[in-house]
């Protein structure tokens, strides 16, 4: 047994099995690597014990999608010039920027937020935003920054904001992401 072929093992290990069995794997290999060092007194096998590299679970959290700058531009712009209500397209603009900033999910936090946790959230000193649990894809509860840009833009909105001009399934909705999908 030689680190050149234990290594060689290990990554085919790790690319043919999932994680827990990697796991397994893992802990098995310094257990007899240990076992070895204990019979043979040879200081190799500690050695070999210690360049293991333990499994990784893959994270769900890591989104290889990325929006650049002028991705953002482009939709401010195609927001802009809809031919709709200043209140939609100060609802929208500032939903894109929060989105943008924060890095929230547009279908499953950002579409769930209410008018009056926005408001608060502008409010506070900093302004933050809580996301409990239940609007979260993840289940993880956690505090959000609101743009800087996108608070002004929030609270121009939140001062304007006329109920009358929501349809009924987004009222009190702070940005609906499917009010925004059918005029664009």
């Amino acid at each position: 047994m030689t680190k050149k072929k234990l290594m060689e093992f290990q990554n085919w290990y790790k690319a043919n099995y999932e994680y827990a069995t990697q796991c397994n794997y893992h802990s098995n290999i310094k257990n007899l690597l240990e076992w070895l060092f204990k019979k043979t007194g040879n200081p190799e096998f500690r050695e070999m014990k210690e360049i293991l590299e333990p499994p990784r679970k893959s994270s769900k959290k890591i989104n290889p999608i990325l929006i650049r700058e002028p991705d953002i531009h482009n939709l401010i712009k195609a927001v802009w010039n809809t031919d709709t209500t200043p209140q939609f397209k100060l609802k929208h603009i500032a939903g894109i920027l929060f989105a943008a900033y924060t890095g929230q999910r547009p279908q499953a936090t950002i579409g769930k937020l209410t008018l009056e946790e926005f408001r608060e959230a502008i409010q506070r000193d900093p302004p933050l935003l809580w996301i409990p649990e239940e609007k979260d894809k993840e289940r993880l509860p956690h505090w959000v920054p609101p743009p800087p840009s996108g608070c002004g833009l929030g609270e121009s909105y939140l001062d304007h904001y006329d109920p009358e001009l929501e349809r009924e399934e987004t009222k009190g909705l702070a940005f609906s992401y499917y009010s925004m999908r059918k005029p664009l």
